[in-house]
């Protein structure tokens, strides 16, 4: 056993050991999410929500009927691929198409989703309605699929007040995490 265990030991010298508690009566601490823990859910149930083909066939919480409405309240969301020094800046998308800022969400409403030209000719024969309301944004790397170049995203909440003296449960990061993002539960 003596044995056994200094191998342990050795192989688990770079782990970090923790005792893991129940919180007892701290349990209706709140939670706080760093800024990294807000980026890992943005990316997990936001984004792949926002991405046309979702809204198109209507795989993810929102549909391509959503345009207009507030989906996040004050959550603005834009993609400039014209930033001056970044490396995933483009002037031409994967089709050739000259690429243009796109604001995506402004303060929670649903404006504008990235296009392929073969996305906004399906977009606009399945809503004829909405004929002209879109336009090709110069986002393709594929066909029918589109990405991010440089994207901002901003939240506008109240700022949180002096934390140094108050109790809560901070969650730094969600490493390991498995999001469902249709219904927007994480574990």
């Amino acid at each position: 056993p003596e044995e056994l265990r200094s191998l342990v030991d050795e192989a688990a010298k770079n782990i970090t050991r923790t005792a893991i508690k129940p919180l007892g009566e701290h349990a209706a601490l709140p939670v706080l999410l760093t800024h990294k823990a807000v980026g890992d859910l943005f990316e997990q149930l936001v984004l792949p929500n926002l991405e046309t083909r979702s809204l198109l066939d209507k795989t993810g919480a929102w549909s391509l009927e959503d345009c207009g409405s507030v989906l996040i309240p004050a959550l603005t969301i834009e993609d400039n691929p014209h930033l001056k020094d970044s490396p995933f800046s483009a002037v031409f998308d994967f089709e050739g198409s000259p690429t243009q800022p796109v604001q995506l969400l402004k303060s929670g409403v649903l404006l504008h989703p990235l296009m392929t030209s073969a996305l906004l000719a399906e977009v606009e024969s399945t809503y004829p309605d909405r004929q002209g309301q879109f336009h090709l944004t110069g986002h393709a790397d594929g066909p029918v699929s589109t990405s991010h170049t440089n994207l901002f995203i901003r939240l506008e909440i109240p700022s949180l007040p002096d934390l140094r003296k108050a109790s809560y449960v901070q969650i730094q990061n969600l490493t390991g995490m498995s999001v469902d993002p249709l219904t927007g539960q994480f574990a």
